[in-house]
């Protein structure tokens, strides 16, 4: 080894750590500042076997480092191959907590709406409500259909009960009476579901996603024909159950709706562009509707900076993926095998020869007219 390798300049030393020499008291950095004043070499003021035991504890250091670094390199390949051994792992994990149902409690406002919802709903249901809707009429002939729809939200669930249950009114439908017991008081909670060629998710497990798929449209209202579509994001997934034999579930969304009137939703009368004012609320308490009746949307806020425009964003529907409509094809009353389309008549067109013995002459490059008759070797 060199010299310029050997030296050891306390001077360095003491550059290297400025605290250390700060916190020494006056007397010791004096001696500090006097022991690097002298020979730079250490090595040479040690005796000859010192001097050899530190050469070869330098190559055991040596040797050291350089495993170290190479421990330090397969580590990090073993490292990175096994992240890439570990990413299947991971990515089942993500899928069984995105299909993984639990068990949620359903009562109170919740199990009311939920159950006014699925009961105006019902195409077995429609005989009891046109009932209900005529009582109504005879007893206040006056009445408005948003009265009417009104009504039906608040009184229906009750009058449905005390009908079906009243023996004189011959309610025999199974499915009817499991309507009137309710749903089970236990619910099945889902974060995503595919439904109508739409893929939900619910706003929770959504966030930090690059794509929206909380988005959420549905068409008016129950009863009513002056409603328009009411726009809103999906807050939570449910899958409700009835008892009884057979058994009969339906599947809820949970929505969040935007304020449905002009002063939360606004339509371009040319271009049938929609926007929803994202501060606003429907004011009424109707979150539930039926998975099946749901269609997909987004939202997309503006860019301006102005500020009447920062609270409304630009509402965009989807159409549904892997749904193709194809048209009924008849029936074919042959029993023939289909073949290949094969004419059996061929037209056959003669072609017109027309010979013409009297040839013309050919001319000549030197200016002369070069005769046709082969056999005329005369120029």
């Amino acid at each position: 080894m060199s010299n310029n390798k050997d030296n050891f300049n306390m001077a360095d030393l003491g550059s290297s750590l400025p605290s250390a020499v700060a916190a020494l008291n006056a007397e010791d950095r004096n001696k500090l500042q006097n022991l690097a004043g002298q020979h730079s070499d250490v090595l040479e003021n040690l005796t000859l076997n010192v001097r050899k035991r530190v050469e070869a504890l330098r190559e055991i250091q040596v040797q050291h480092d350089e495993l170290e670094a190479k421990f330090f390199e397969e580590r990090a390949a073993l490292e990175a191959k096994y992240q890439k051994l570990y990413q299947p792992v991971y990515s089942k994990v993500h899928v069984a907590n995105a299909y993984t149902k639990c068990q949620e409690p359903i009562e109170g406002r919740e199990l009311r709406a939920a159950q006014t919802y699925i009961l105006l709903n019902c195409d077995e249901v429609t005989p009891y409500i046109d009932i209900y809707i005529l009582k109504l009429r005879e007893q206040d002939p006056r009445i408005s259909d948003v009265d009417i729809d009104q009504m039906l939200d608040n009184n229906f669930v009750e009058w449905f009960e005390l009908y079906a249950r009243n023996p004189s009114n011959n309610v025999t439908n199974i499915f009817v009476k499991a309507l009137v017991e309710g749903p089970n008081r236990t619910t099945q909670s889902y974060p995503m579901y595919f439904v109508n060629g739409y893929k939900f998710h619910t706003i929770g497990h959504g966030t930090g996603r690059a794509t929206m798929n909380s988005g959420v449209c549905i068409k008016g209202t129950n009863y009513s024909e002056n409603a328009s579509d009411y726009y809103g994001q999906l807050i939570e997934i449910l899958e409700l159950e009835y008892p009884g034999y057979p058994f009969k579930r339906t599947v809820l969304l949970k929505c969040d709706w935007f304020d449905p009137s002009r002063h939360g939703t606004r339509r371009h009368p040319n271009y049938s562009l929609v926007e929803v004012n994202q501060s606003r609320r429907f004011n009424r308490y109707e979150p539930f509707i039926l998975a099946m009746q749901a269609c997909h949307v987004y939202y997309v806020p503006y860019s301006s900076l102005r500020r009447a425009q920062t609270d409304w964003i630009a509402v965009c529907k989807i159409k549904a993926r892997a749904v193709v409509e194809m048209p009924e094809l008849s029936k074919k009353t042959s029993s023939m095998p289909e073949l290949a389309f094969q004419d059996n008549e061929m037209n056959l067109h003669q072609i017109e020869v027309v010979e013409d013995n009297d040839l013309g002459l050919l001319n000549d490059q030197n200016g002369g007219d070069i005769g046709s008759d082969v056999g005329n070797d005369e120029f």
